[in-house]
């Protein structure tokens, strides 16, 4: 049972202790990039390779296959280069939570001798893994402006609100991070549950079309689906005269807070009785 202890007073000193351990953070960080590449030929060039074969491969499929449009302008509407774009920056933002989800039932379980370590902070590993998944992004939004900027210009002024926009995303994120890693010590299953979650969300959620493409009986369910703002908005930051919804943020904002927060209150709940599981 969460009790008040656990749901406001052990998270904030939680939050106060990661604080502290920034060091840490970042020595982990960059074992996770380096383990990852690590004997692969062509090492951290997947960085950015990775991100372009996704792009080439759903602009061919989407846009001259199956002819897909926006119902945003973008410089010249029919050109397959400027749909090419407004995908790409929606799968950058959905690829943060799809990465995040899809390995967090594992986190715990993957690393059986830091749980057995009493003074090692096993909450940093989710902070780390959405730290690893918003290194990605960065990478991926470099390539956007650099093609953004050659195919179809500067880039508007509001693409300087991707950060207020990708911030709660990340805590979003943290929160499910916690949630997930702290369950799948538990429930074994969800490791094989999560990606096909992912996937259900991606084709759910407005990645490949615009929102008005969805009937219109059925676009209020996107007001559940944290993940519909944050990926429609990214593409819209790129039309020239888009405005910001402030309200709107402010809303997703608060969801992101309270669904971070639960998080960590379940895990500090949990942490205790890993090491008897494991």
């Amino acid at each position: 049972m969460l009790t008040p202890s656990l749901i406001f007073r052990q998270p904030l000193k939680m939050l106060v202790r990661l604080s502290g351990k920034s060091n840490l953070i970042r020595e982990l960080l960059k074992r996770e990039v380096a383990v990852k590449y690590r004997g692969s030929l062509m090492g951290r060039f997947w960085l950015v390779l990775q991100p372009l074969i996704l792009l080439c491969l759903y602009t061919f499929v989407f846009s001259f296959v199956l002819k897909a449009r926006w119902g945003v302008g973008l410089g010249e509407a029919g050109r397959h280069e400027n749909y090419a774009i407004l995908l790409f920056s929606s799968l950058l933002v959905f690829n943060i939570f799809a990465e995040t989800v899809s390995r967090s039932p594992g986190l715990i379980t993957s690393n059986p001798n830091y749980v057995k370590k009493i003074v090692f902070p096993t909450e940093i590993l989710g902070v780390v893994l959405v730290a690893s998944s918003l290194i990605q992004y960065m990478v991926g939004l470099l390539l956007l402006l650099v093609a953004y900027s050659v195919l179809v210009g500067w880039p508007p002024s509001s693409v300087l609100y991707l950060p207020l926009l990708v911030g709660p995303l990340l805590l979003l994120c943290l929160g499910l991070s916690w949630l997930l890693s702290s369950l799948g010590v538990f429930f074994r299953d969800l490791v094989n549950l999560a990606p096909s979650v992912v996937t259900t969300l991606m084709f759910i959620t407005p990645v490949f079309y615009p929102s008005e493409a969805v009937p219109e009986q059925f676009r209020f369910l996107h007001l559940f689906n944290p993940l519909a703002f944050f990926v429609e908005n990214s593409r819209q930051l790129l039309v020239p005269g888009y405005s910001f919804p402030w309200s709107v943020w402010l809303a997703y904002v608060g969801v992101s807070l309270v669904i971070s927060w639960l998080g960590l209150a379940v895990y500090l709940k949990l942490q205790p009785t890993f090491s008897d599981v494991i």
